[in-house]
């Protein structure tokens, strides 16, 4: 079972490389085999390593340890482990900058050969025949997208989509990420969405999409994300909305110690960042995508993958289709191994979140965040 991702515009490449890395940590702190290889069959697709020998991270490894560099290891590793995990996703943008920035980044995401950062997470990079971008961009204009480059490069995104499409033995569904602010994620997304309705009628399709900021820098934000909330309401299965102002206040919540102090900034006037905003999203979206081991496509290969079951319990009734998601405990990360939590507690704070509607867990009111840039 596969779902394959297809990421759209600047902020639709960031938020979907988060997933995809949200992943690979959660695959490292698996402690289910079914778990850790449900995570891979369904998000990434394994091909053989570089051709050369003495290239690949198993060979360095195994000369290490045989010179005595065990890196606290007691057996050798196995060559099943150098396997490179190719993601299943399609890159596309009409600016160069973000796709390339994402490719040079994770492109030799498979080349680690340290032991112990093996364990922790799993190591995947992108195929970059699966991206596809061009110098012209969408002027943040959605009907510019939509109606004027999704037409002209009809043919070759459906090449690419194919490509990814066919390596996957059964298709789970596909995952669409996009912001509804600038014109290639909301116009090119609405169109692409289209598309893929029209050529896969069964097969389930979940947006992604991210809500601009109140104050954002695009004069014309609120018309497109109107337009594309429409389009993606009309063609998708599912629609999960994350939004900005909201998310940024809780990446400022939950911001990391600098030096052991956590700096507090004026709750009038917080700002964040697009890592940790991304990172944020990322973690609110694997719910509705994460193989939970028991009900993974691995131990019952007749049932349905996460991202069908998630549309046919939540979206039952073709009128529906607007998903928030609500994690918690929402600490920060180093103080995470030390804090203890009851089941019965996360259900009230949960509760408490559903009845404020919002998704911080926390006593006082949602500040105005302030961010430097649109997105």
């Amino acid at each position: 079972m596969s779902i394959v991702t297809v990421q759209l515009g600047q902020c639709g490449n960031q938020l979907g490389a988060s997933v995809l890395d949200a992943l690979a940590d959660e695959w490292g702190r698996a402690k289910s085999p079914l778990v850790r290889q449900a995570i891979r069959e369904t998000f990434f697709q394994e091909v053989p390593g570089k051709s050369r020998e003495k290239d690949q991270p198993f060979f360095q490894e195994r000369e290490r340890w045989k010179g005595g560099e065990r890196d606290g290891q007691s057996e050798l590793p196995s060559p099943e482990e150098d396997r490179e995990r190719v993601a299943r996703a399609v890159l596309i943008d009409m600016e160069p900058k973000v796709v390339r920035a994402c490719l040079r980044k994770h492109t030799q995401g498979c080349t680690a050969v340290n032991s112990r950062e093996r364990e922790k997470r799993l190591r995947w990079r992108y195929n970059p025949r699966s991206s596809f971008c061009q110098q012209s961009g969408s002027a943040n204009n959605w009907a510019h997208g939509f109606y004027k480059h999704g037409p002209a490069v009809e043919a070759q995104l459906l090449e690419k989509l194919k490509v990814q499409l066919e390596a996957c033995e059964r298709l789970d569904g596909i995952l669409l990420v996009q912001s509804l602010a600038g014109g290639t994620g909301s116009g090119l997304g609405a169109f692409v969405t289209q598309l893929l309705r029209d050529s896969l009628p069964t097969t389930p399709i979940v947006n992604v999409c991210v809500w601009p900021f109140a104050s954002g820098e695009v004069a014309v934000q609120s018309y497109n994300a109107a337009l594309s909330v429409a389009a993606a309401y009309e063609d998708s299965d599912a629609v999960l909305l994350f939004e900005n102002d909201r998310f940024g206040r809780l990446a400022q919540q939950t911001a990391e110690t600098q030096g052991g102090t956590h700096i507090q900034q004026p709750v009038s006037r917080t700002t964040a960042s697009f890592h940790s905003l991304n990172r944020k999203m990322a973690e609110h979206t694997l719910p509705m995508i994460l193989p939970d081991g028991a009900a993974s496509p691995v131990g019952f290969p007749g049932g349905p993958g996460p991202l069908r079951a998630a549309v046919r319990h939540l979206c039952s009734h073709p009128a529906y289709k607007m998903v928030t998601s609500r994690v918690v405990p929402q600490v920060r990360d180093g103080a995470l191994s030390f804090s203890e939590e009851s089941w019965s507690g996360l259900v009230r704070r949960l509760q408490g979140m559903y009845r404020r509607h919002s998704v911080v867990d926390l006593e006082h009111g949602d500040p105005v965040v302030e961010f430097a840039g649109g997105k």
